[in-house]
């Protein structure tokens, strides 16, 4: 009897050191082998995430096509200061970044055209200005390949690079850029930014209606009205002011650049009046009318001088200066008629106007 007992208290014992055995094995699965729960609001978070930088990609892509879907950037530009006759590879001021401004008077036979009108724009980052140097189209320069010659030539001549270099070597600058408005598409800036008020003569009134009715394509357009005052402030069109700035006959040439460089400070000055609200729809119709260097990150760089520039903050100045008669004359060489000048002084000159003044 007592074997049996012996013997069942060994079997029971076993049967619980068993049971005791898998049941810890079971606890200790269930401690370290754990399921992974399953958190379906990370999911939606995450989808959500990844779902609104989809949408916002999209958002940017088409405000970005649609400010600069327009804009013909010269990719083939060769840049290099090599090309373009940059004597170093480090910018003079890095403050100061200087574009060059071709007004192109070109016919339909014409692979350039002339550059009738040529500004050196130089955006000063550290004093906040915006300086307008013109080139006087009939400045006698020495020209790659052609020897002296007018600079408003070096443009029929080689295009954009080849005016860019000879303004870089003739006056010893490091222009990498450009900007050229065919005289044509002058007007669709103007009517871009809702005309202008100019300040008018009454023989400059008779210049505009004339050069209206004798150029191709203008006829139609509005004339100025007369007026009884010897001078008036009128407000024009882009048809009106784009002949505006090509009187020459009634005066001379450097009464023309002067209009173009007033001209151009009015634009300016209504650009930057102009209400924040109406800059995406101005520069989608400026960014198609122009061919240029610039790409569209480089014309976003340019931003922050016009926002931050301050008022009455546009110099300019003429490059020679005709008044200057003690370094620049008139002359006749060869049966062609050039501004002839000093050219170390005017180096001189206009590498101080702009990096100095």
């Amino acid at each position: 009897m007592l074997l049996s007992v012996n013997n069942w208290n060994n079997d029971s014992r076993d049967f619980f050191e068993v049971y005791a055995k898998t049941k810890n094995d079971q606890l200790l699965k269930r401690r370290f082998l754990k399921p992974t729960r399953k958190h379906p609001k990370l999911k939606i978070v995450i989808v959500c995430f990844f779902g609104v930088c989809a949408i916002v990609a999209v958002v940017l892509f088409a405000l970005f096509n649609y400010f600069f879907g327009n804009l013909q950037t010269n990719t083939n530009f060769e840049k290099s200061c090599e090309s373009l006759g940059v004597a170093t590879m480090e910018k003079i001021d890095k403050n100061i970044i200087n574009i060059a401004v071709f007004g192109v008077d070109k016919r339909k036979d014409e692979k350039n055209g002339r550059s009738d009108a040529c500004l050196i724009v130089s955006f000063d980052g550290i004093r906040k200005k915006i300086k307008l140097a013109t080139i006087m189209r009939d400045s006698r320069v020495k020209i790659d390949g052609h020897g002296f010659d007018k600079f408003c030539h070096a443009y029929s001549y080689g295009g954009a690079k080849l005016a860019i270099k000879t303004l870089n070597k003739n006056f010893k600058l490091d222009i990498h850029d450009y900007v050229t408005v065919n005289f044509a598409q002058m007007s669709k800036v103007v009517d871009a930014i809702g005309g202008l008020d100019v300040m008018l003569s009454r023989n400059e009134v008779n210049a505009v209606n004339g050069l209206l009715n004798s150029t191709p394509g203008f006829e139609q357009c509005a004339r100025v009205r007369q007026f009884a005052d010897s001078k008036k402030l009128v407000h024009l069109n882009g048809a009106q002011v784009l002949q505006y700035s090509r009187i020459r006959k009634i005066d001379s040439d450097v009464k023309r650049v002067e209009r173009q460089q007033y001209v151009l400070n009015l634009i300016f000055d209504k650009l930057k009046k102009l209400e924040k609200v109406k800059y995406p729809e101005l520069i989608k119709s400026l960014l198609g009318i122009v061919e240029t260097s610039l790409s569209s990150v480089d014309i976003l760089k340019l931003t922050p001088f016009l926002t931050k520039m301050k008022s009455g903050a546009i110099e300019s100045c003429k490059i020679p200066n005709p008044e200057d008669t003690k370094h620049v004359h008139s002359s006749i060489i060869n049966g062609t008629w050039y501004w002839g000048f000093d050219l170390d002084k005017y180096c001189s000159v206009l590498r101080k106007f702009i990096y100095e003044n």
